[in-house]
């Protein structure tokens, strides 16, 4: 089964976490894996438009055999996630 990770934080650009979410979980069951991952810390992650989300894991709880990961944009989000330094070692381990 491929798995793959959409990372949260706080000011993530809500449509582009949200739509490959449900393309991908709408493929044939067993194939694809999809997880909403905060990198906050909270599984609670608020939007820039103020939609709160719940996270399926937190980044701590996740191990680096993702297959594809999604990277929301957003102000807010991007910076968050460029300011862990874990989080950037599994996005430069993917690319």
């Amino acid at each position: 089964m491929k798995k793959v990770y959409v990372f949260l934080a706080e000011g993530f650009e809500e449509m582009e976490a949200v739509t490959p979410v449900a393309l991908l979980r709408r493929v044939q069951e067993g194939v694809v894996d999809v997880k909403l991952v905060s990198v906050t810390g909270n599984k609670a992650v608020t939007g820039a438009h103020g939609i709160t989300y719940m996270a399926d894991l937190l980044f701590e709880e996740i191990e680096d055999d993702a297959d594809m990961l999604v990277l929301p944009g957003g102000l807010g989000g991007m910076q968050e996630i460029e300011g862990s330094e874990t989080a950037m070692k599994l996005v430069r381990q993917a690319a």
